[in-house]
């Protein structure tokens, strides 16, 4: 496995680049994006402030999973949010995150990308990327993205289940070109993530599908995923009776 060097420069470039983003901080090691990010927020960080890590010792996943990675083989990067929109639309953010993610990978890269609700990137029907955005109060948001890049394998128990770029298409991208793209396409949602529903839909590969969900109560349900609603729910039909889901651990089931 190549893996690329780190230079925080490159990363520091973006904010030359892309008007939205305010300030970027580039880190060898953090234990988490997303916890720096939050700590920033809290402190008065204004949006659009990106932090970026070649290497995190205590990243996280969705449901409190552990989100691991070499040394540059990833794009580790977390950005605040404070957008003026409802409370209930904050969990739109996730969904406009992996719209904007999905659109700059696919473009930078060729390989074409889908979205598992709520916050997959797939390609080939293998993970490539996660989405964590977490709430901190007084408005504001932290959004992590974690996308795998010059991986040539993985751990024995997720490699059957697992992708990268590098999996996907051969040759290697640069993560301070694929942040740009990202942060360019992320831009125009960051105060209207209602605006990426549409989007979101048509990559949305859980539509269709028979699923099984495990939700944070730890009840599950079994159906047949229908449509995303205009909150981001998702609509699974049980039996008939369409439910709608907020949260939860979705699992695409084979024929």
């Amino acid at each position: 496995m190549e893996r690329e060097p780190f230079d925080p420069t490159d990363f520091e470039r973006i904010r030359e680049s892309v008007p939205w983003v305010a300030a970027v901080q580039a880190f060898a090691t953090l234990e988490s994006t997303n916890d720096e990010a939050a700590r920033l927020a809290r402190a008065g960080a204004p949006e659009g402030t990106v932090v970026v890590a070649d290497m995190q010792t205590a990243g996280r996943g969705r449901l409190g999973r552990t989100w691991l990675a070499e040394p540059g083989t990833s794009l580790l990067a977390s950005w605040i949010v404070r957008p003026s929109i409802p409370r209930d639309d904050f969990p739109l953010l996730t969904l406009a995150a992996a719209t904007a993610a999905a659109e700059a990978v696919e473009r930078e890269s060729g390989v074409a990308i889908t979205v598992k609700w709520p916050n997959d990137l797939r390609a080939g029907g293998r993970k490539i990327a996660g989405i964590l955005a977490e709430s901190i109060g007084d408005g504001a948001a932290v959004i992590g993205l974690g996308l795998n890049v010059r991986q040539s394998e993985f751990p024995p128990e997720i490699d059957a289940i697992a992708t990268s770029l590098l999996r996907e298409r051969s040759r290697p991208l640069g993560r301070a070109r694929l942040l740009g793209a990202i942060m360019a396409a992320f831009a125009p949602f960051a105060s209207a993530p209602r605006a990426a529903l549409d989007a979101y839909r048509s990559r949305c590969d859980t539509i269709g599908r028979d699923i099984r969900v495990e939700q944070p109560s730890g009840e599950g349900l079994a159906g047949r995923a229908v449509r995303i609603a205009d909150d981001g729910a998702l609509i699974v039909d049980v039996d008939g009776i369409e439910t709608a889901v907020a949260a939860g651990d979705v699992v695409h089931l084979r024929v």
